[in-house]
């Protein structure tokens, strides 16, 4: 049997859009599905959000991949950038994160709604369901992968992987399913 739950993040990130760069603060809701019994795996994966929000996406700056002179120049300047396939309208990044957090929780929370907004948006809310996500943004890329990491690979052959945030393993964060 699931369980339904719901949960409430906030979190501060940029924007480079329209060659200008913005500060901007988000709000989600998520309604989620417990999928497991084990408890344990129930709290790894709220953890698992917890740690992409605030330890990855809290802070960084979110850039239409096409964008690629200001990917450049954020990356030179030390900045965490968040490369998305789209300009960063509330609905984009929403989609995107809705992605990369059913990749971290693997099936034991599933995120099925999450609804967005932001200041920049007046806050008003976007309301995203799994499915439109997963049919928006398929394949592989860094949203969804299960992975803690971020990065985006370059398409040229003689420019290396360039690493958008840590590439750690969840063992690092002792954030496994599996305990030691």
């Amino acid at each position: 049997m699931s369980t339904r739950i719901k949960k409430d993040f906030t979190f501060q990130a940029a924007l480079h859009f329209e060659d200008r760069f913005v500060i901007n603060l988000f709000e989600l809701n998520a309604d989620m599905l417990v999928e497991t019994d084990d408890v344990r795996e129930q709290n790894i994966a709220i953890e698992r959000l917890s740690y992409l929000l605030n330890g990855q996406i809290e802070d960084c700056i979110f850039v239409c991949e096409k964008e690629k002179d200001a990917i450049a120049k954020y990356n030179a300047a030390g900045m965490k950038v968040c490369v998305i396939p789209e300009d960063p309208y509330d609905q984009i990044v929403g989609l995107v994160l809705l992605n990369k957090f059913n990749a971290v929780m693997e099936g034991r929370i599933v995120l099925t709604e999450l609804e967005i907004g932001s200041k920049l948006s007046s806050l008003i809310k976007f309301v995203i369901t799994s499915e439109e996500a997963e049919a928006e943004y398929p394949g592989k890329h860094w949203w969804n992968d299960s992975g803690c990491g971020f990065q985006m690979k370059s398409k040229k052959a003689k420019d290396k992987i360039v690493p958008l945030f840590s590439n750690d393993d969840w063992a690092e964060f002792d954030l496994t399913w599996k305990e030691k």
